[in-house]
C-alpha cells in the first residue's frame, strides 16, 4: 500500500478504480484530474464517457465544457434508468464491442443503486470488470458510503485499484483493510492494488 494525492494520482494500471471517501477527502478533485488527462490525451472519436451522477454535482468539466464526449449521461433519482444503462453496457463488455474504436470511461457517482438493489448492483459490476480489458472499458464507482451493501467485501477483491480516503473511522478502515492511522497530509488516499500504480 502507498499513499497518493488527489492532484497527481495516475489510474494506469488496471481498468477498475473503487474510489471511497467522505465527502471533502477530495474524491471530485481526483475525478476531475482524470477526465481533464483523459481528455487531453483522447480526441472525442477516440474516448467516450457514461456519467451516472446520483448527486448531479460530479463530472462537470464533462457535463459543462466537454459535453462532446458524453455517450450517456443520467442524473439525479433516476435510479432503474441508470441500472438499464449499466446492464446495456455490460452486455456489450461481453462481445468486446468489436464495432466500437473508441474507449470508453464508465462514471458512477455514489452508491445510490447500490441501496436500491446490492445484489444486482455487484452482479452487473463483475461483468462489466472481468470483461473491461477485451471491451477497453474503464470503470470508476466513486462513493462516500461504506456499509457491506454499497461496498461488499467481494467488490473489494474484484477492483484492480481501490483508493481509500483517510478520513474514514478505525471500524470502517478495519473494514477496507486499510492501516488505521491519521498521520496521511489532506486530500490523500490510501492505495490498495493488484498490481503497482503510478503516482
Amino acid at each position: 500500500m502507498n499513499t497518493t494525492n488527489a492532484d497527481y494520482y495516475t489510474f494506469n494500471t488496471g481498468n477498475s478504480l473503487l474510489l471511497l471517501g467522505k465527502s471533502g477527502s477530495g474524491k471530485s478533485v481526483l475525478c476531475e484530474t482524470l477526465f481533464k488527462r483523459f481528455i487531453q490525451a483522447k480526441a472525442p472519436e477516440e474516448l467516450r464517457f457514461v456519467v451516472l451522477d446520483m448527486t448531479c454535482h460530479d463530472a462537470e468539466i464533462l457535463r459543462d465544457e466537454h459535453p462532446e464526449y458524453i455517450e450517456e449521461l443520467v442524473e439525479g433519482t433516476h435510479i432503474e434508468k441508470a441500472f438499464e444503462v449499466l446492464e446495456k453496457y455490460a452486455e456489450l463488455s461481453k462481445t468486446g464491442r468489436p464495432t466500437e474504436k473508441s474507449e470508453l470511461v464508465i462514471f458512477i457517482e455514489e452508491c445510490d443503486m447500490a441501496r436500491y438493489d446490492a445484489n444486482r448492483y455487484e452482479t452487473i459490476f463483475k461483468v462489466l470488470i472481468s470483461h473491461a480489458d477485451s471491451a477497453r472499458m474503464r470503470l470508476i464507482y466513486s462513493t462516500s458510503v461504506i456499509t457491506p451493501q454499497t461496498v461488499s467485501q467481494e467488490l473489494l477483491r474484484t477492483f484492480d485499484v481501490v483508493l481509500v480516503g483517510h478520513q474514514y473511522d478505525s471500524d470502517a478502515r478495519q473494514y477496507l483493510g486499510v492501516p488505521d492511522t491519521d498521520d496521511f497530509p489532506e486530500y490523500s488516499f490510501v492505495v490498495k492494488e493488484k498490481e503497482s500504480v503510478a503516482v
